[in-house]
């Protein structure tokens, strides 16, 4: 009976090692990671199973993971999704892929593609393929077949004899157990003393028919049986061989297999999961023979070659690989097959049954037996061709992008998340004198301008938390030479080779184009106060002659009145403030005058330093303000209209006195420059003098710095708005540059740039008053169109003791001064007013008077104080000039002169 036993056992091993050594070793050689988990719920899934590829890509062991839940092992497969998957595919029962996923815990950092699927009830299986290193399968065959090979070992075989009890038409209903062995209480549980002497039906109560139809058989036929069913009594699947000693009886030798069904079943599971496996693997898998000749492929392998399984297996692999490396391919083989090497892992050109080719990454190694005899190689291939073509574009790519980067004007840099240099291109030099490795591997800050740091770094926060392109504010980088070049940064984040978020960066140098931007609107704002001068112009051009009739009217009438009352009298005082304020509305008709064609400045050499002591001397008298001067003596001669100057000065002087009204010091200094083509003043190249006012008062507003030169722009109360657009206007006429720099509290420094000229120049001291004293009796003639100063010259000339006689007009003042020379008492003076709209005046009257009488004294009077013919008088034979508007002693200062010339000639 045990030999019979024994042959029994001898038929189902053969099978059961045929099985586990076809698909368990290829489940353990195959170059992709397959784990297999166990789930009754659906939520935990517990490792149930797991080849080399996956134990070495994981770097774990099975029996450490073994009935464990994946979450402990793998904690990242939530975060990645993996574990979402299989319960979709726990639940769905289909095969989902997950592209690509990454496991990232303290052990492992890897990219791996995942297909899941349900093999069975209650176990899904996990195939992944490691695409960044591509891991070997590691495995030993020896420990899978000792672990499963222990589990045939370790079965054991019960005993026990049996006498039938049937009915009375002779069926078997049941049996008695009349004696067993030790192994029987080992595998069934039962007790000796509790089972010997009563029936099957007694010990087993729900003992299945099976068993009883089975055995009774045997005890009445005499027939031998080998059987194998489960007992639900148990729970426990037996495998038992009976024979009947003698009719009646009947003896049972049988083992548990309880483990050893569960075994089968599960390999018989396994072996249809791995020929899943094997053929729905995305690469292709094939297996050598020692004689090259392919014995088993999936048909993943014979779609690459372009061929069908018939035609693949059995060809030779040789015949696969491309000429151009079958003879790298056929000595690899060869050093495979004789042992030398383990294995190989490289790149392979392949060749399809068309002709075509592809590249395809190919993993090998030895197969052996428990001997170490090859069996056959066992080979994995993917197909590369797209990532050798992404390989090769990229590196192009890379050569394109690196040549564009080195030659790029605009500076490429790349920051981390802390703001430190991680990269910068070959023009960080270029733009700021010192090289990249400068700043490499240092925050970003210590090279900003201060005041721009802040909005930097805002910047960068922004750009790295949105992931949004964003163009950083302006900000100031420091030059190895100390200076600060202006740059406008576009900024965009992205994701290094490493996984970690980077800023990076293209800066461009605005440093020029800001210059340019701010002298094209300070261009503009001269070219609009420029204009707002010129409409004012024509609008003291306009008034001008009229106002300064009425004041010539008003002043003269007043001093002519003062001459009659003395210091003492109540009506001197009032007379004398009338006075005064018709000086300042003279004053201000001369500064409107400034913007009008008659404020044309009329130029000659004179001297800055004469010209800065006079104005300073009357401005600052009577103030608390104190003057510094530094004027070197090489200072060069200005050409220009001294008056207008002086005024210029004045004003801005005056400003300065105003700003300080607890006193101060203002400093005055000039030096000589010189200036070149395409300045930012706009003005033309050549010799300067640049002469600056420093005061120490409360500043200029940064709101008002823009419209300071404006006309009718003031923040003084009682005001005109006119001193500082009158300056800007006379610097201006004199082809010079004005500009102010101040803020809020500091003080104020006015700069103004002017022709200079290597001509000297006398500096003249002030005259003497000229005391007036007429004597003799002498005839006057007063052309003027307005009747008010025709009544004021009238009686102003008549109280001097002089005989006055009017005229309106220019035809009328010719006619008189005829009759009066034809009758032989000439005029001695003729005062001419300048402007006579619509009639003869001016220049015409006096070329006929002299044309008449060469002899004529002629005086022009005028509101025009700097028209041409005032200043140059003599050039259009006028002997004297009266300025409008004048009082009673300047008009007698004018008379005395003229009437002291007339009196010298024959």
């Amino acid at each position: 009976m045990e030999r019979k036993s024994e042959n029994l056992d001898n038929q189902q091993l053969p099978f059961l090692d045929s099985s586990e050594m076809r698909f368990f070793n290829l489940f353990n050689v195959i170059n992709s990671g397959i784990a297999l988990y166990h789930s009754t719920d659906g939520e935990c899934f517990v490792f149930s199973g797991l080849n080399a590829a996956g134990a070495a890509a994981g770097k774990i062991r099975p029996e450490e993971v073994i009935g464990r839940d994946v979450r402990d092992v793998f904690p990242g497969v939530v975060q990645m999704g993996l574990y979402d998957l299989f319960r979709r595919v726990w639940a769905s029962g289909e095969a989902e892929m997950l592209p690509t996923a990454m496991y990232k815990d303290n052990r492992i950092e890897q990219w791996f593609e995942n297909r899941v699927f349900k093999i069975s009830e209650h176990e899904i299986a996990a195939l992944y393929h490691d695409i960044s290193d591509r891991k070997k399968i590691d495995i030993s065959l020896r420990e899978s077949e000792s672990r499963f090979r222990s589990l045939f070992d370790s079965m054991h075989e019960g005993f026990a004899f049996h006498e039938v009890i049937c009915n009375d038409d002779g069926k078997v209903i049941d049996y008695r157990y009349l004696d067993l062995n030790p192994a029987f209480e080992l595998l069934t549980g039962l007790k000796r003393e509790n089972t010997i002497g009563r029936t099957v039906r007694e010990v087993i109560p729900n003992i299945e028919e099976y068993w009883i139809d089975i055995f009774g058989q045997v005890a009445l036929t005499g027939e031998p049986a080998e059987v194998e069913n489960h007992v639900k009594e148990f729970d426990r699947y037996y495998r038992a061989k009976a024979y009947s000693p003698e009719r009646g009886t009947f003896a049972v030798v049988f083992e548990e297999i309880t483990e050893k069904k569960k075994l089968l079943m599960s390999l018989e599971e396994h072996e249809a999961e791995l020929r899943v496996l094997f053929e729905s693997s995305m690469a292709g898998i094939l297996l050598v023979d020692p004689a090259g000749r392919i014995t088993l492929a999936n048909h993943c392998m014979a779609e690459m070659f372009g061929c069908s399984m018939v035609e693949l297996i059995g060809s030779t692999y040789p015949s696969h690989v491309h000429p151009d490396q079958r003879y790298t391919g056929d000595e690899r083989m060869r050093l495979l097959i004789m042992g030398e090497i383990e294995s190989v892992s490289t790149e392979r050109h392949f060749v399809r049954k068309d002709g075509s080719s592809f590249w395809g990454y190919l993993s090998g190694r030895r197969h052996t037996d428990a001997n170490g005899k090859l069996i056959s190689l066992v080979g994995h291939i993917t197909d590369i061709t797209e990532l050798k073509q992404a390989e090769e574009a990229l590196i192009s790519s890379e050569r394109k992008f690196r040549t564009l980067i080195e030659c790029s004007t605009d500076v490429i840099f790349v920051l981390d998340d802390k703001g430190v240099f991680r990269f910068a291109s070959p023009a960080w030099e270029n733009h700021f004198g010192y090289p990249v490795s400068d700043i490499m591997n240092k925050e970003f800050a210590p090279f900003i301008h201060p005041d721009d740091i802040l909005p930097c770094v805002q910047h960068l926060q922004q750009v790295m938390t949105s992931g949004k392109s964003s163009t950083s504010p302006p900000y100031r980088v420091k030059h190895a030479d100390g200076s600060w070049r202006l740059f406008l940064a576009n900024g965009t984040p992205y994701i290094d080779s490493s996984g970690v978020q980077m800023y990076l960066g293209v800066a461009r140098d605005i440093t020029e184009q800001k210059q340019a931007e701010e002298e094209r609107l300070s261009l503009e704002r001269q070219l609009l106060r420029a204009q707002k001068l010129e409409s004012l112009g024509v609008l003291a051009g306009g008034i001008a002659h009229d106002f300064n009739n009425i004041l010539t009217a008003i002043m003269g009438n007043i001093s002519y009145a003062k001459k009659e009352f003395n210091l003492s009298h109540q009506a001197y005082e009032p007379l004398a403030r009338a006075e005064k304020a018709a000086k300042r509305a003279a004053g201000l008709a001369r500064q409107l005058l400034t913007f009008a064609k008659g404020g044309e400045p009329v130029k000659e050499y004179i001297s800055l330093r004469q010209t800065v002591n006079e104005t300073l001397s009357l401005v600052l008298s009577g103030t608390n303000v104190q003057a510094a001067i530094h004027l070197p003596d090489d200072l060069r001669t200005l050409y220009a209209d001294e008056g207008q100057l002086s005024q210029a000065f004045h004003n801005i002087i005056y400003n300065a006195v105003q700003a300080m009204p607890s006193g101060g010091t203002l400093t005055v200094s000039a030096r000589n420059i010189c200036i070149i083509s395409d300045n930012s003043f706009g003005l033309a190249a050549g010799n300067y003098v640049r002469i600056s006012f420093e005061d120490e008062g409360c500043g200029i507003a940064a709101e008002h710095m823009e419209r300071i030169f404006d006309p009718y722009f003031t923040n003084k109360e009682g005001g005109s708005g006119l001193g500082l657009a009158s300056t800007y206007s006379i610097i201006k006429k004199h082809d010079g540059h004005i500009s102010v720099s101040s803020s809020s509290g500091t003080g104020a420094i006015f700069t103004i740039i002017l022709p200079g000229f290597d001509k000297p120049v006398t500096e003249e001291m002030p005259a003497d008053p000229v005391s007036v004293n007429v004597k003799g009796a002498y005839s006057i003639l007063v052309m003027d169109d307005d009747e008010m100063v025709r009544e004021l010259a009238e009686i102003t000339i008549k109280r001097l003791g002089y005989t006055v006689v009017c005229s309106e007009d220019g035809l009328q003042a010719l006619s008189l001064y005829r009759s009066a020379h034809e009758e032989g008492n000439p005029f001695s003076l003729v005062i001419m007013d300048l402007t006579i709209p619509g009639r003869m005046g001016r220049v015409k009257t006096a070329q006929e008077i002299l044309a008449f009488d060469p002899e004529a004294r002629l005086i022009v009077s005028s509101g025009y104080s700097k028209d041409p013919v005032m200043a140059n008088f003599s050039n259009y034979g006028f002997c004297a000039a009266l300025e409008k508007p004048y009082n009673i002693d300047e008009i007698a200062r004018i008379l005395h002169g003229g009437t002291q010339e007339s009196a010298k000639q024959p």
